[in-house]
């Protein structure tokens, strides 16, 4: 059934108590549905260069492999560090829709049901870096039955062995089981939320029943404290014990937690921004929602900013070997990538998104949307790539000889996740038109 039968449907069902909202412009059909002819191409170029990108990636390692002072072990390592960097960059997207959503939930907030829908559809799109990371998963273990080759996780290495210290006194964390049982764990409460935040929407939209919005605020207060420790405990077995086992940091599930919020706002402003270049959502998302979208950016690149230089501090204040050893390898050995982060992430784009003409301009905040998921790509490549045993120059695959592989990878997978949700925004419409507070979000306005 097409959406529009299925929306007429349900307009005739509700009858005289069918939400005034209803009958507004903006909400029509047209506006509201977005075509598969619309995105097709679009969406299928994408998903075709995503599986490009990643054999490219794979075929990479072997061509690394065979290069002269590269080992067969060092390329696989790289190799499946650098498609983990693709999987936990569009995983951080999927991760702060579910938060943001639940965040407004709770809040009570309305001025942002309007673009309710396509967060919920990122969300659902959690699926895809899970698969990615339990084929991750999958891989390490082969390399671990055999003898460590193409490891990454530090963990997991046979070279742990050397530090008996470290490895005894955290031993009991990092056992095989408990570490399986613990991302199990992460799997089922990231599909879980997702699936149980998209049917309560779908379901409002078929029976329009507004208390379904105090439902999703109910599941919402628990939800949000069982998704932030899933995610920080995550961000420690997957980021931070990943690179090194003996690195430690109280602030890290936070740090994890801030690049995740901070990539959903850049990432939902170009969606809105590509909609409405074909003509959709017009009414529903003003220059009043673009406004706030940039000041959640605005806010965030602060709030990274500030986690960022805390962690660093207090580490570099306390002079602990086991956590200065992490800072300094990135510090000495990769000192562009460490600059380059520290510019692009804060120093740049802070004092433009000061601007309100610049906040409140399509063209302008859509430019500086595109580099600040840039720069959070940065982010996960400088936390993870550092770590995976070579560097570029030391493999002798310096420049653009071994940077092939990195963008290929990287950018494989987010072709293919962005592929997949432009094409997930076509099995629905744009918007639940049964949203009790619709009529809030379609006067909103600013006065800041």
């Amino acid at each position: 059934m097409s959406h529009i039968a299925a929306n007429q449907n349900v307009d005739a069902a509700l009858g005289a108590d069918a939400p005034a909202h209803l009958d507004h412009p903006a909400l029509r059909e047209e506006n509201i549905t977005l075509e598969p002819a619309k995105v097709g191409l679009a969406s299928k170029a994408l998903m075709a260069l995503g599986l490009l990108g990643i054999v490219v990636a794979i075929a990479g390692g072997f061509v690394l492999a065979g290069a002269e002072g590269t080992s067969s072990n060092a390329a696989l390592t790289h190799v499946k560090g650098i498609l983990l960097i693709g999987v936990l960059s569009v995983m951080g997207f999927s991760l702060g829709s579910m938060f943001f959503i639940m965040i407004n939930a709770v809040g009570g907030a309305g001025w942002h049901v309007t673009m309710k829908r396509i967060l919920e559809q990122a969300a659902l799109l959690i699926w895809l870096p899970v698969a990615g990371l339990l084929m991750f998963v999958a891989a390490e273990l082969y390399s671990v039955s055999n003898d460590g080759f193409g490891i990454v996780s530090s963990w997991l290495n046979p070279e742990i062995l050397k530090e008996e210290y470290f490895i005894t006194k955290k031993y009991p964390y990092f056992e095989p089981a408990f570490v399986a049982v613990r991302l199990g764990l992460y799997v089922v409460i990231w599909l879980g939320l997702s699936q149980l935040i998209w049917r309560l929407s779908r379901k409002q939209e078929r029976t329009g029943d507004r208390w379904l919005t105090n439902k999703l605020s109910f599941h919402s207060a628990w939800g949000l404290m069982v998704l932030a420790l899933a995610t920080a405990f995550f961000a420690f077995d997957w980021l931070k014990a990943l690179t090194d086992y003996k690195f430690f940091s109280t602030m890290w599930g936070v740090y994890f937690f801030a690049g995740s919020l901070f990539v959903t706002f850049p990432g939902m402003a170009l969606l809105l921004i590509y909609l409405r270049s074909k003509g959709k959502m017009e009414g529903l998302i003003t220059v009043e929602h673009h406004h706030d979208l940039s000041k959640y950016m605005f806010g965030f690149i602060v709030f990274w900013a500030y986690i960022a230089y805390s962690q660093y501090f207090l580490i570099w204040y306390s002079q602990i070997p086991e956590e200065t050893t992490w800072y300094m390898h990135r510090k000495e050995n990769w000192t562009e990538l460490s600059t380059l982060l520290v510019v692009g992430h804060f120093l740049v784009p802070f004092p433009l998104m000061l601007l309100r003409a610049l906040r409140r301009s399509a063209l302008g905040y859509g430019l500086i949307a595109g580099w600040l998921l840039f720069m959070h790509v940065i982010d996960m490549y400088w936390i993870i790539r550092p770590s995976l045993g070579i560097t570029l120059d030391e493999a002798r695959v310096g420049g653009m000889q071994g940077a092939w592989v990195d963008i290929a990878g990287i950018g494989g997978v987010i072709a293919l996740y962005t592929g997949l949700l432009l094409w997930r925004l076509t099995k629905a419409p744009l918007v639940n038109r049964m949203e009790p507070r619709m009529p809030e979000a379609l006067k909103h306005k600013n006065y800041v």
